[in-house]
């Protein structure tokens, strides 16, 4: 009977464990779109319907901005998207190209013109974006790229030096951070 019990004990023990570790363990593979609707007058628009659109998968997803003008849309999957704003008695907001990485929080404001529905305004944004809404810092490694390093063992925990501001912790210099005995173990740590 004792043996039963510890046992039961020990089981919702660990499945209690998993579920409370479930979301460190899972990986943020998204990014967000924000911004302020205004108009040519830089007066804020509100109740304005805005759509992220995946270009590539034909995703959606709709916000209307709040009272102050701002929208976000979160938990966008990585890829280039297409934004459009539309508004009765403004014409339509269209920005196009807009790549979206992992972990990125994409600034794209919004301004609405008078006009009809009819008529739309169309920005293509192929300058590089810049985040200034947050310092984390995330990456996107193509197979392209990833295929083309010499990897010492082929460990995964060797990309990660590929990030800006990731450097291995080691007690020597930057040319020792290798073992000659395949043991690729490291610690690596983030500098924003």
């Amino acid at each position: 009977m004792k043996y039963r019990r510890n046992h039961i004990f020990l089981s919702i023990s660990i499945v209690l464990m998993m579920l409370a570790c479930a979301d460190v363990l899972r990986a943020d593979v998204t990014g967000s779109i924000l911004g302020v609707v205004r108009d040519r007058t830089q007066a804020v628009v509100a109740g304005v319907r805005i759509v992220a659109t995946n270009v590539q998968t034909n995703f959606k997803q709709e916000t209307v901005s709040a009272a102050d003008g701002s929208y976000q849309i979160l938990a966008l999957p990585a890829g280039i998207y297409k934004v459009t704003a539309t508004a009765s008695g403004f014409q339509q907001f269209i920005a196009t190209d807009i790549e979206l990485k992992v972990n990125d929080r994409l600034r794209v404001d919004v301004m609405l013109e008078v006009g009809s529905v009819q008529e739309q305004v169309s920005i293509s944004a192929n300058a590089v974006q810049v985040q200034t809404e947050g310092t984390q810092l995330g990456d996107v490694i193509e197979s392209k790229k990833m295929l083309a390093l010499p990897l010492d063992g082929r460990s995964y925990l060797d990309l990660l030096g590929l990030q800006a501001g990731v450097v291995p912790v080691t007690s020597g210099s930057m040319q020792q951070d290798r073992s000659i005995g395949g043991d690729t173990r490291q610690t690596w740590a983030t500098f924003p």
